[in-house]
């Protein structure tokens, strides 16, 4: 059955609502699981109510017309029936009509889709011209998954020699073969076959994509693949084989080229047959993100050998996409966002170009130094907008566009178009990974963690799959899901063994084995807790509680799961506070010292004086009081305090005297400067900047925030301020 063109919309009959596009069926709000070809069975029945349908007339829209084995179609209604959980039912929600056929009994209500909802910035967006017709429409890829094999497989195949071709199939046309299975059992057949019909449903979703259905492959199963690409008119054949054995399905499924006939992909797979609703997925989930990513490494090689000096605008993108899949580094982004320029210059209103240059430009002006990152945002803002005036319900452009109000802090704006994109694809990481960072912002770990597991389903094997399972470790822990996060960090922790000695940094790595101390001392395993707290001093020894938790936002850092974290630290043997007299054996120096949040600091500073946390009371009790410059994480803002920025703590004098006295005259008052703690360089370099900019009475206040913090004097939380 060729759904892909079906009117967005829901079935409701009875206590059941059917969902063509996302393939679901909820029964009083609960998923009912089907296998694909339940689902299509029921799906027929439903968009021909009120009718008997022949059985010859069902086994050609479900079957393909293959011949059936007498018995298959009964025992199919009755397996759907079981799956619907109407017994009490049966006789109202599927009719048999004997030696006949079958018809659905309830009325049936189909309920258009709306257009997802927008936020007002968005509705009065003006009309766009005509749009030109494109040469190509680029897919979409939503499954970021890549791993080091395979990109070495596409490039080994990239240097083929290949012969000319005697037909041009299309770009992105495959077929998905029959799955061989080593086994005789009907189970281990029928989940073989789900596995191909719900792969071919996936390919489905690309656009631009021409995908043929294994019972296109009739007759030509053990045929050369030259010849099956020839008859079938497609670049690609997949084809795998499946055996079940104690407990679990071990799948591989290979990749081949049809004209050379070169195998570019192979991908083994191993589920636990817990369920076979949940094995299918799993394995089809775990075989498209890796092979989405394939077909996109292949048709770049194929693009540079075949056009390498005129390149369309679908070749740049995939060549984009390749990078982006890949990108841990600024430079990296850089080139991705230089290649989807170049494709909107060739075609403006190529919307999943827009919408993933939207995305690199948010990625490189939030998690990198982005020396760019003004004009960057300026235009995320403009081609989120104009891929969303081209196409409002796009759900690329509506995640890209989520994504920019994400990084400007706007989650209350964000959420509702993240649930847009969600609504048009299911599947969407861009706007899971999204919605679950603005959950994770505002205190919610639950919901952060259900979308994080959701992510980690459709996409097992991604590059970013340590970030995902890292951050779920740590949202479970705070959910107070204290096994599930062990798991998550172990997992972690076991893909990053040695790890950075970095004291100067705050890493991925230290960060999940200080939260597998927590998760080992609230899941009972003290002892266990307490040998990696001790490890983990021994490498780190600058971090304490309480600075580690600066690096959280407000809310989070005021929920109850945070403080059960914080206390089980404590309870591992780590300090809440750090020691603000304690030295490191750093000398004063009259240069800034380079360095991050953990660099040691020395005990004074040449050029100003340097006190403790005592001599800061005394100084704020007399008169006149000195006026206070924070540059820390204003976790604790005393009152009356400044706060300045790193950049503005770097300014020059004019560009100082404004930030300090605000249009004042200068009071002649000391100048007090802090910063975080007693390790980190920002407090020490403003104090220096100062007195090298001729500012008398400098005063360092070395224990900063922390210290403040450790004797409970009276300060204010403006972390997200």
């Amino acid at each position: 059955m060729d759904v892909l063109f079906r009117e967005k919309g829901t079935y409701r009959f009875g206590p059941f609502l059917l969902d063509p596009v996302r393939r679901t069926l909820l029964r009083d709000g609960d998923r009912v699981p089907l296998t694909a070809r339940l689902f299509d069975t029921l799906l027929y029945l439903v968009e021909h109510p009120d009718r008997l349908v022949e059985r010859e007339e069902l086994e050609r829209a479900v079957w393909g017309g293959r011949t059936m084995e007498t018995g298959n179609l009964a025992r199919a209604i009755s397996s759907l029936r079981r799956a619907l959980l109407a017994d009490d039912m049966v006789e109202t929600v599927i009719v048999t009509a004997p030696g006949r056929g079958y018809r659905l009994g309830l009325p049936v209500v189909f309920e258009p889709a709306p257009l997802p909802p927008l936020p007002a910035e968005l509705t009065d967006l003006p009309t766009p011209p005509p749009a030109p017709v494109p040469r190509r429409r680029a897919a979409p890829i939503t499954a970021l998954a890549a791993v080091t094999a395979l990109l070495a497989a596409v490039l080994v195949w990239g240097v083929i020699v290949w012969s000319a071709p005697r037909f041009a199939p299309p770009r992105l046309s495959i077929i998905v073969m029959p799955f061989r299975t080593q086994g005789e059992g009907a189970h281990e057949a029928m989940l073989a076959d789900n596995v191909a019909d719900d792969l071919t449903a996936d390919l489905r979703h690309l656009p631009g994509s021409v995908v043929k259905a294994r019972e296109s492959a009739t007759g030509l199963a053990g045929r050369p693949v030259g010849e099956i690409g020839r008859a079938l008119g497609v670049r690609y054949v997949l084809d795998g084989r499946m055996a079940t054995h104690a407990g679990t399905v071990q799948v591989q499924a290979r990749l081949i080229e049809t004209v050379s006939g070169a195998q570019i992909w192979d991908h083994q797979y191993t589920a636990t047959a817990a369920s076979p609703w949940q094995t299918q997925e799993d394995i089809v989930h775990d075989i498209a993100s890796a092979l989405n990513v394939t077909l996109v490494d292949a048709e770049v090689v194929r693009a540079a050998r075949e056009r390498p000096n005129d390149p369309d605008a679908l070749d740049l993108f995939f060549q984009a996409r390749s990078i982006m899949d890949r990108a841990d580094n600024l430079d990296q982004l850089t080139t991705a966002q230089h290649l989807l320029e170049q494709a909107i210059r060739a075609e403006p209103n190529f919307v999943e170009a827009l919408s993933a240059l939207g995305s690199v430009l948010v990625r490189k002006s939030q998690g990198y130094s982005d020396p760019n990152y003004a004009a960057d945002d300026r235009e995320a803002e403009e081609v989120t907008v104009q891929a969303l005036t081209i196409d409002k319900a796009n759900p690329q452009a509506l995640a890209a566009r989520g994504q920019l109000l994400a990084s400007e802090g706007k989650c209350a704006e964000a959420d509702p178009i993240f649930d847009a994109a969600l609504q048009g694809d299911p599947n969407s990481i861009q706007a899971l990974s999204g919605r679950a960072n603005c959950a994770w912002l505002d205190g919610r770990p639950d919901a952060t963690l259900a979308d994080l597991t959701t992510i980690l389903r459709i996409d097992p094997q991604g590059p970013k799959t340590n970030h995902y399972e890292r951050r779920a470790g740590m949202a479970a822990l705070f959910a107070a899901q204290y096994q599930p996060a062990l798991n998550f960090l172990l997992k972690c922790e076991a893909r990053e063994a040695g790890g950075s000695a970095d004291t100067d940094k705050l890493t991925p790595i230290e960060t999940g084995r200080l939260y597998l101390i927590a998760a080992y001392a609230l899941a009972g395993d003290l002892s266990q807790a307490r040998r990696r707290a001790q490890a983990f001093q021994a490498i780190w020894h600058h971090r304490s509680v309480w600075r580690e938790a600066t690096f959280f936002h407000k809310k989070q850092t005021h929920t109850p799961g945070f403080a059960k974290v914080e206390r089980a630290l404590q309870d591992a043997g780590l300090p809440m506070f750090s020691d603000e007299h304690a030295s490191d054996g750093v000398a004063p120096a009259d240069k800034p010292l380079l360095g991050s949040d953990f660099t040691p600091t020395p005990l004074s500073m040449p050029g100003g004086t340097t006190i403790d946390t005592a001599g800061l009371q005394h100084l704020i009790a007399a008169q006149p009081a000195p006026l206070i410059v924070q540059v820390g994480r204003f976790r604790e803002v005393l009152p009356g305090a400044i706060m300045l920025t790193d950049e503005q703590a770097a300014e020059s004098r004019q560009a100082m005297d404004a930030d300090l006295f605000r249009g004042r005259p200068n009071p002649g008052a000391s100048i007090v400067v802090m910063g975080t703690g007693t390790a980190g360089v920002q407090g020490y370099n403003a104090a220096l900047h100062l007195v090298k900019l001729g500012y008398q009475h400098v005063i360092w206040y070395r224990g900063g925030e922390e210290a403040w913090a450790a004797h409970g004097l009276p300060a204010e939380d403006k972390r997200d301020e």
